[in-house]
């Protein structure tokens, strides 16, 4: 169960979560949503999962790999109720949490299980699939592609968000940051940095073909990302003066981070350090790209 009251270094990098969070679903509730406001990735996973929810047949099985506290999974169950939902997660707090929320609104359609992908890559049947942020932390991230693909219907989709080239804006967040106990990347023991080639490859190699692609966190999504990771440096440090100094940064800084973002959102990105993918499954006769372009 979670524990009563983590830090709130504990709460960002260890997936602890305050134990009234699962009592309470209408502060799980604030919880998604303010996670939702503050976090452009969220922006553009739910806009492309609006773009692909119409043409999904009712009764069809969502399954989310690495669900966390479920805000994609229970975000989409809401527009489409009809949905069976399925989460896993390596953490148990995060598993425990979703179970108590589903529970408590009544999302009899959501089911929930701890599982460590890396150990076991196994995957129910499913008809949809949501790999938010994680692939990035995988021991073997072809192999846990290749499972999905396995348990994906031939008609289904897969939808994929990753974070590319890890470039920089500001030189300070590197220097403050990196490496140290606030690291969410150091902490959570990221395994590799992608490049977009890479990830369509990966994808080609692992049975998949593209179907849409989008570039995100270009210069104006950089700065707010790094802007917020700086202000929740600052929140975490056990100095008073810091954490009051971080807490005024962020109520002014505010206005002007939700703008930075929206900008990102609106406006085309050409070389982001996020992208947002979605792929359906390539059938057996169809040649991969990579391999297309090698018989040319």
């Amino acid at each position: 169960m979670p524990i009563d009251s983590p830090s709130l270094s504990d709460a960002i990098n260890e997936h602890q979560y305050p134990h009234f969070l699962c009592v309470w679903p209408l502060a799980l509730r604030a919880y998604h949503a303010l996670v939702h406001l503050t976090t452009l990735r969220s922006w553009y996973v739910r806009r492309a999962w609006r773009r692909i929810e119409t043409p999904i047949p009712k009764g069809a099985t969502l399954l989310d790999v690495g669900c966390g506290s479920g805000d994609h999974l229970f975000y989409a169950l809401r527009r489409r109720p009809d949905l069976t939902g399925i989460g896993i997660d390596r953490s148990g707090e995060a598993v425990e949490l979703c179970r108590s929320y589903a529970e408590a609104v009544g999302s009899a359609g959501a089911t929930f299980r701890r599982q460590n992908v890396d150990a076991d890559s196994s995957m129910p049947e499913h008809d949809l699939a949501l790999c938010i942020g994680m692939l990035q932390y995988v021991v073997r991230d072809a192999q846990l592609l290749r499972a999905i693909r396995r348990s994906l219907s031939n008609s289904g989709r897969l939808l994929l968000y990753l974070p590319v080239r890890n470039e920089r804006i500001w030189p300070i967040y590197d220097r403050l940051i990196e490496g140290s106990e606030h690291d969410y990347d150091a902490v959570q023991e990221r395994r590799r940095v992608y490049q977009p080639d890479h990830v369509r490859r990966l994808l080609d190699t692992c049975g998949f073909r593209v179907v849409t692609e989008e570039s995100t966190y270009g210069p104006f999504g950089k700065a707010a990302f790094e802007l917020h990771a700086l202000i929740l440096h600052g929140l975490t440090r056990r100095n008073v003066v810091l954490k009051v100094a971080a807490f005024v940064v962020g109520v002014v800084s505010m206005p002007a981070m939700l703008l930075l973002m929206l900008a990102d959102y609106m406006l085309p990105v050409s070389r982001g350090n996020g992208m947002v993918v979605v792929a359906a499954p390539r059938r057996d006769e169809e040649p991969g790209i990579f391999e297309s372009r090698s018989r040319t």
